[in-house]
């Protein structure tokens, strides 16, 4: 639906006031939609994916009065994805880039708990001002810090393939002299569970939480690991699934 494409209708009641007071005041929170809901998000959603066209902008009609409202269509495109998420019965919720969150904001956002937070704020490894006595991180800051984490969760899973690979090029009977023992990545990683568990066990949680794009359930990065060669690292996790 281009500038001079079809017309989307909506029933919105047209009151300049009303539309003004909902202007200035805060969205509620986010909560999940009822069934009802989010099968009228699933059929809007795929009705107006199809009638969006070509053009950069819009226009929509309302039906309850005579007015066209012309409007990006990026924006358009925007609504769908809410109904999309709305269909699949998810909350959802619109953080502008510049917008400045809290510590419990910020940890929610990254799947992680707020004394985790706190320690990469005070690490320096997140950004953040004082306001007054409390904290608050840039959304956009959080969105490289991801970013930064999810490209350095891909580089440990191909230096532990390379690892994998290159484990034959260091034979034992070279490494004995110097006092050296080249272990397999599987073999490093049964010996810190034998003397740290709950470390190990947090450290997948948080890879696994970090593998947003796309994410990753439990089995999946079990099949990761097991397809890296990690087979007694898998045994011993399998049991403890809802660890992890």
């Amino acid at each position: 639906m281009g500038t001079a494409g079809a017309l989307a209708r909506w029933r919105v009641p047209v009151e300049s006031a009303r539309w003004r007071s909902a202007i200035r005041t805060p969205p509620p929170p986010p909560t999940l939609p009822t069934e009802q809901e989010a099968q009228i998000a699933r059929d809007s959603s795929r009705l107006l994916a199809a009638c969006i066209g070509r053009g950069k902008t819009a226009r929509l009609r309302v039906i309850d009065g005579k007015q066209e409202v012309e409007v990006p269509v990026s924006a358009l495109r925007l609504l769908v994805d809410i109904l999309a998420q709305m269909a699949e019965g998810n909350a959802v919720t619109i953080v502008p880039i510049h917008a400045e969150l809290t510590t419990q904001q910020a940890a929610d956002f990254l799947n992680v708990s707020r004394p985790h937070l706190v320690t990469l704020l005070e690490s320096n490894e997140l950004s953040y001002r004082k306001v007054g006595t409390h904290r608050r991180i840039l959304f956009k800051d959080l969105l490289a810090y991801r970013q930064r984490t999810r490209i350095r969760s891909k580089q440990a899973l191909a230096e532990l393939t390379n690892q994998a690979q290159e484990l034959k090029d260091f034979p034992v009977e070279q490494l004995r002299p110097y006092g050296i023992e080249a272990q397999h990545p599987d073999e490093f990683v049964m010996h810190l569970l034998d003397l740290s568990p709950g470390a190990v066990y947090a450290a997948v949680r948080d890879q696994r939480q970090m593998l947003k794009n796309p994410p990753r359930s439990v089995h999946e990065l079990l099949d990761t690991f097991l397809s890296l060669g990690l087979a007694s690292t898998v045994a011993a996790l399998e049991p403890l699934r809802e660890l992890l």
